[in-house]
Order: structure tokens, then sequence, then C-alpha cells
């Protein structure tokens, strides 16, 4: 198992971060109307993805734990932002 699989919806919320941060930083003509439905596409991206290779697994001496009852939850909370960014 690839840690790049068990570790999917955090990669992807890191990637979103650096998103906003790069198109925040480089452009100033940006709105926070248009920011804001850059989010959100980005976040149902993480919301769908959620749902896909959902694997059971550990990392670093077992200290991350994945299954599919933990990725349920992540994909609850992840929905939970999306309907809120979205009001």
């Amino acid at each position: 198992m690839t840690p790049l699989l068990l570790m999917k919806q955090e990669l992807l919320i890191t990637a979103i971060l650096f998103i906003l941060l790069f198109f925040k930083i480089g452009s100033k003509e940006w709105k926070n109307e248009s920011l804001l439905n850059l989010i959100n596409a980005l976040l149902l991206i993480n919301l769908v993805a959620g749902f896909f290779f959902v694997t059971e697994g550990k990392l670093f001496g077992e200290m991350f734990r994945t299954s599919e009852l933990i990725t349920f939850e992540k994909n609850i909370l992840s929905l939970g932002t999306l309907i809120i960014s979205k009001k």
C-alpha cells in the first residue's frame, strides 16, 4: 500500500491550501466572490475524491491509521465544510 493513497485526503487539503495561497499572493485582481467559487469547486473535488479508493492501513509506526469508518468521518467533515462555505 502506498502512503500517498493512504493519506489521500490530507494531501488534497494541503494541495488546496497551497493553490489558494498561490492564487491569493500571485494575483491582485481576484475578488473574494470569484475566489469563493474556486474554493467551493476544490472542496467538492476533495469530497468526491474521498469516496474513491478507500483503503485500510497504518503509517509512521501506527501513528497514522485509516479505515473505511475514519474515511467516512472525514467525508462528513468535508461535506460540512463545503456546506458552510456555500453560505
